[in-house]
């Protein structure tokens, strides 16, 4: 009897110390009001190196378009990236599908972005710090393609295809991370 009291005391334990670490992720991220999403500690912020930003379009938008027919929805993602080092991730979804194009995101509102943070290009590849994961954040591989492209391969037979798009409503504009 004893040890059944050990061990739902210790269970219960471990459910708090889980709870109360989930609701710190605030520490290590931070909000602004319309949702952005950004690490308070950037590590690629001190290693960018720009020399290298000459295989990344800085005048261009990078754009993927997914959908899912089976339950109805559809997703489209827009990276921009600046001189800096920095960059901006916008998202959108809706359900039901609508056919949404990169215009219906506004991409020069930097406010309005998903996730913002700094990205490095080292050979063909850019690495992109996520600030989707609460304690370390998250380190993305993007291979850059010959034509210009950017691609993230989740699996040998899927990937996410970001095409370079030249748009006429690019402003120039600065980020203020």
């Amino acid at each position: 009897m004893r040890n059944k009291n050990i061990l739902k005391l210790f269970f219960t334990f471990i459910i708090i110390l889980f709870i109360l670490g989930c609701n710190n992720w605030q520490y290590y991220i931070s909000q602004n009001s319309y949702g952005r999403m950004q690490l308070r500690e950037m590590k690629l912020k001190k290693s960018f190196d720009s020399t290298k930003i000459d295989l990344i379009d800085l005048n261009t938008i990078y754009y993927l378009h997914d959908k899912d027919e089976n339950i109805d929805i559809e997703f489209n993602f827009i990276f921009r990236f600046f001189k800096n080092g920095q960059y901006a991730f916008f998202s959108r979804s809706d359900k039901p599908i609508v056919n949404l194009t990169y215009k219906d995101i506004d991409f020069n509102d930097l406010k309005k972005a998903r996730y913002v943070g700094y990205y490095n290009v080292r050979d063909k590849n850019v690495k992109i710090e996520f600030p989707n994961h609460p304690f370390v954040g998250s380190m993305k591989k993007y291979r850059i393609l010959p034509n210009g492209d950017i691609e993230l391969r989740i699996t040998s037979n899927y990937r996410h295809l970001y095409k370079k798009i030249y748009v006429d409503n690019l402003k120039d504009v600065k980020p203020d991370w």
